[in-house]
């Protein structure tokens, strides 16, 4: 129980020693070192909003700049694709025109009555036919 008084009572103490201190500087404090304090106090929160206002403004350039960087990459891709489509459409023209041409000239071999091809002969004659059917398809 003794214990305990002096336990409540030091608390007590201390409590008291500390608000005779801040009631003593309080005291102490004039006027112009209020609004000092004030001051300082409405300047640092107008410091923090400014700060966060920048952050925010640095976060949506951050943005910003990644989706003109996705913008750029995407223009690039389309560019070289469009270059390539351009290509195979020069390569697909000379070949319908070449094929074409093989058509309209007659490439294959002139056909003699009497001649009898052998078996290579003929295979390789049907693999060129083949060959330039499919050189006007593809």
């Amino acid at each position: 129980v003794f214990c305990q008084i002096s336990l409540v009572s030091s608390s007590a103490l201390s409590a008291a020693l500390f608000l005779s201190t801040m009631g003593a500087a309080a005291a102490t404090m004039t006027l112009g070192e209020a609004i000092g304090i004030v001051q300082q106090w409405h300047s640092y929160n107008q410091d923090q909003l400014w700060s966060k206002r920048g952050y925010d403004i640095g976060l949506q350039s951050m943005r910003i700049d990644i989706l003109n960087t996705v913008r750029e990459e995407m223009r690039d891709q389309v560019t070289v694709i469009i270059s390539s489509l351009d290509n195979l459409m020069v390569v697909a023209t000379l070949m319908l025109s070449i094929g074409f041409g093989f058509v309209v000239e007659g490439t294959f071999p002139p056909a003699e009555k009497d001649y009898d091809y052998d078996d290579l002969e003929r295979q390789l004659l049907i693999v060129y036919a083949v060959l330039a059917a499919l050189s006007l398809v593809f």
